[in-house]
This record gives C-alpha cells, structure tokens and sequence, in this order.
C-alpha cells in the first residue's frame, strides 16, 4: 500500500510540473484577404476599362474589364435588363445595340461568397452618322411599345414615313404622338394607316429642324406579335425633305426584330 500511494504521489508531482510550465494559448488571427472577419479582408473589385461617357460608332460594342487581387468572377447588367451569369470572362461583346445611352454595371465575387461594390459605366452608341430614323428597342418578342426617333435632322422641312411589317410578323395598332416636343412647336404629325401591317407618319418641322439634332417623334403600339419577322422602314417610300424642299439621303434606316 505504501508503495502504490508513493507512485501517485509522483505521478501527481509530474502532472503539476508539466501544467505549471503551460502558457494560455494566444489568440487566433485571421490573416485573409479573402475572409470578411480578417483585418487584411479586400473586398473584390471589378475595373471596367472603358471611359465613362465613351461614344461608340457602331451597335457591337465590347466592354472590357479586369479585377483586383481578390475577385474571382463577375455578373454583369445593361440597362437593369440584360443580366449575365456569374462568369470568370473579362470582357462581352454587345451586338445590335439602339442609339443613344446605354448602362453598363459590373459586380466581383471572391469565390466565397463575398460580392463588392457595384462599377458602373455610361457609354453612348452613335452609329448612325447623318440623318436616320432610329427604333427602340431593336428587338421584341410581345406586345410593346417602339419609340420612333429622327437622328441628324439638322436641315430638314420634312420627313414621310412608312412603317411595314414582314410576313405579317405583328400588328402595328396605333402611333401616339410625342406630345412634349410637338407641344414645343418642333415638329407636327400627320397619321395615316393602309392595315394593321402598314403605317404611315408624316412629320413637318415648323420653321426648320436648325437646331434640334434629333428629336423623338413618338411612339410605335404593337398589339400582337403572330410570328418572327421584322417591323422595318420602306426604303423606297420613306424620304426627308430639306429646307430648299430637296430630297435628303437618308444614312441609317433601322428596323425591330420580332421573336414569336
């Protein structure tokens, strides 16, 4: 008996020395760029590498982008419509785009589920250089509303439009006059309709289009979309008439693309 207490003295003695030599264990730091909690975290960052206010002189346009030392993927939008998957891409080409301004927003991820702060980008498409007539949107797939826009009218007396469709892809139902920019003495409009395929808008610009650059007439009712095709200008009717009461060549003659 007095041996065995004599070992668990001992073994005791042993037990307290190690402890005793023991330090708290220090604190955990967190040295991540990547963790939210981690005093060196660096949210992920996409660098759009276009200007903002960058004019483009053609409808496709490509936006390039890049990222900082954290960002793995990125989503970006157009126009709060176009809405991308989360991509590992750095760049996209956009085709068929409409005059005028446009929104371009990009968002990084760092792979663990850590998104930053949005990048945005204003540019501006003008592919139609000298006088044209512009639609928006260029692309359809249901009932909508088309903006019908003179591009370049510096110049002009007069503008006679025909609206068509092909292969009866839609039903043009009504035009509603811009009333604002006609309500300004602009322009005024005549309406005249041959069906539901055809539509015909005379345009008369009061003293001249001096001045006014391009203006947007109105806007275009489609009732019913019945199969793919096109809603397109007649390019052997449609004409501008200048100042002298000379025909004007017209540069750009855009069309709708319709999806059924």
């Amino acid at each position: 008996m007095h041996k065995n207490i004599s070992i668990l003295c001992a073994a005791g003695i042993v037990i307290l020395v190690c402890c005793s030599g023991c330090s708290a264990p220090t604190e955990f730091e967190r040295v991540n760029p990547n963790d939210p909690l981690s005093e060196d975290f660096t949210p992920p960052e996409g660098l759009i590498g276009i200007p903002d206010n960058h004019v483009f002189p053609s409808r496709d346009v490509t936006i390039p982008w890049s990222g900082n030392e954290t960002a793995r993927m990125y989503q970006y939008t157009l126009d709060d419509t176009v809405q991308s998957y989360w991509t590992s891409d750095t760049h996209h080409t956009f085709t068929n785009l409409g005059e005028g301004q446009h929104t371009f927003s990009l968002v990084a991820n760092n792979g663990y589920g850590s998104t930053g702060s949005p990048s945005e980008l204003t540019f501006i498409v003008d592919a139609v250089q000298g006088p044209g007539i512009v639609f928006s949107p260029r692309v359809i797939s249901g009932a909508s509303e088309v903006t019908l826009t003179l591009e370049d009218v510096q110049g002009l007396m007069g503008a006679h439009i025909e609206v068509v469709t092909t292969n009866n892809c839609a039903s043009l139902t009504a035009f509603t006059v811009n009333e604002e920019a006609a309500g300004n003495g602009q322009f005024a409009v005549f309406i005249g309709a041959e069906d539901s395929s055809h539509l015909i808008v005379d345009v008369a610009f009061l003293g001249g289009s001096e001045g006014i650059g391009s203006v947007e007439i109105g806007t275009l009712e489609i009732g019913r979309v019945y199969r793919n095709g096109k809603i397109k200008l007649d390019s052997k009717e449609t004409v501008f008439r200048s100042v002298d009461n000379e025909d004007i060549q017209i540069q750009g003659l855009d069309e709708v693309t319709v999806t059924h």
